[in-house]
Order: structure tokens, then sequence, then C-alpha cells
């Protein structure tokens, strides 16, 4: 006999087979969720591997780099940015200098050399 839409009712022999299959279905999930955090976890430490390279990378170059998002917020940047003044330390975090926001976004201007502060010329 079948009950709705097809499906085989289940049958029980009594209240400690029905807990021993929860017991063995809580422990199969229990099993999931600990191969699935391990995997993450391996994730997690190759992203921040790779973080380190790209900041590493990214120190290491004389010219300044500055990454920035789609707002203009730079999210990464190296040492001659930081020398030049292209970037500052703000308490709401690190920002572009206000010459490089109105001159610039993102995608304009690309190839341009960058002029410190103070020197002759536009910004970019």
């Amino acid at each position: 006999m079948t009950g709705r839409a097809g499906i085989a009712p289940v049958v029980e022999s009594g209240p400690d087979t029905a807990r021993h299959a929860l017991e063995q279905e809580v422990e199969r999930l229990a099993r999931e969720v600990a191969a699935a955090s391990r995997r993450l976890a391996r994730v997690l430490e190759e992203k921040n591997r790779l973080g380190r390279i790209l900041n590493s990378v990214i120190e290491t170059l004389e010219a300044a780099v500055i990454l920035v998002n789609g707002d203009g917020r730079p999210l990464a940047h190296n040492a001659a940015a930081r020398a030049m003044g292209a970037v500052s330390e703000t308490p709401g975090g690190w920002m572009l200098d206000p010459c490089l926001v109105r001159q610039a976004t993102p995608r304009q201007d690309a190839g341009r050399p960058l002029r410190p502060r103070g020197a002759d010329g536009p910004c970019w």
C-alpha cells in the first residue's frame, strides 16, 4: 500500500527504532558538516595565502599602485602610493587623495602617470 503521491508510509516498530534512525541521521549530518567545515577551512587558508602573495607583490613594486573598488575607495596600495600622498589613513579607513577622487574614476585616464602632491601640473 502507498500513501499520498505514491510514497510508501513509514512503518515504525516502536519509539526505539525511530529514535535510532534519527540518531543515525544526526550522526550522518554531523559528518557532512564537519567535512564541509574542513573544506571551507582549506579554501579560506588558500585565499589568505594568495592575498599575502598579492600584497607582497604590490608592496615591492617601485611604482605607486592603488587598487580601488567601484566607489573609488582603496582596496590595496603600496609604500610608493603612501609616500607620494596618493592615499592617507583616516578614522574611516584609507582614502584616495582628493585630487585623485575629483579627476578620475577607476577606469578613466588609464596609462597616464600619477604626479606626487605638490608637483607641477595636474594630478594625473
